[in-house]
């Protein structure tokens, strides 16, 4: 698939405009720099950028140290659906298959309709990520902390995938294509570059802190602090009005 992309990029036709400046690390970190301040000017796009920022530093540690330590602990020696079949890593790549599935059917029907208030549909989005996410939390500490009935949290966890993948790209899309809406075009490469530079230096800070949570507190306060944060995100959010001026 990404060879794929590779060559079906070569198809794409736009006006390029060499840049005379020479690409060093100096000017890099000047464009960061630059973004930063941009986005911290305008209240609306440093709402909507926060909120970008501090959902994949609450999403992150779930997949990244939650999965892999579920997958690896509470799936073994113990009789499955499937076990037959299914490996534990293989019911891994099944979540996300089931993930990938329901973003695929949301693409389809976001490209496919006109949103004329989507700060509206990504508020609702959102809060329907939060629904999905605490499911998720209550099916493993109900499923597997207080029954060890590993069954009931395989078929709520695919089925909590599957809407999460749904959901998270009505999040997704109306967001930054309202944000690439409202920044100025000239700005639009420094901000996005900015915001990578947001979303993905907190990763590692956030695995860190899951660590400790996991090793220390288990695996279920992990994913209820990361679910509360995202619920409190959400209601930030829903309630900030300021961000509504993206609907126009």
């Amino acid at each position: 698939c990404y060879v794929a992309s590779a060559i079906s990029e070569m198809f794409i036709k736009y006006d390029y405009i060499k840049d005379e400046k020479p690409l060093t690390l100096k000017s890099t970190m000047v464009d960061i720099k630059d973004g930063f301040k941009y986005f911290f000017s305008d209240k609306v796009i440093l709402a909507v950028v926060s909120l970008l920022i501090f959902l994949n530093f609450f999403f992150a540690p779930v997949w990244d140290n939650g999965m892999p330590y579920i997958i690896k602990t509470d799936f073994i020696n113990k009789e499955y659906l499937l076990d037959n079949l299914l490996t534990p890593e293989l019911y891994s790549s099944v979540f996300s298959i089931l993930f990938a599935i329901g973003s695929l059917i949301a693409g389809f029907i976001i490209s496919r309709k006109n949103l004329k208030k989507p700060i509206t549909v990504n508020k609702i989005a959102l809060a329907a990520c939060s629904f999905f996410g605490t499911a998720f939390s209550f099916t493993y500490f109900f499923a597997i902390v207080k029954n060890d009935n590993i069954n009931a949290f395989i078929i709520g966890t695919a089925i909590e995938m599957f809407f999460l993948g749904l959901t998270l790209v009505f999040v997704n899309v109306p967001m930054n294509t309202c944000l690439q809406k409202r920044i100025d075009k000239t700005m639009l490469g420094k901000v996005n570059s900015a915001i990578n530079v947001g979303c993905q230096g907190l990763i590692p800070l956030s695995s860190v802190l899951a660590g400790f949570v996991i090793q220390y507190l288990g695996t279920h306060v992990l994913l209820f602090i990361c679910t509360a944060g995202f619920m409190l995100l959400a209601i930030l959010y829903a309630i900030n009005k300021k961000v509504n001026e993206m609907n126009k």
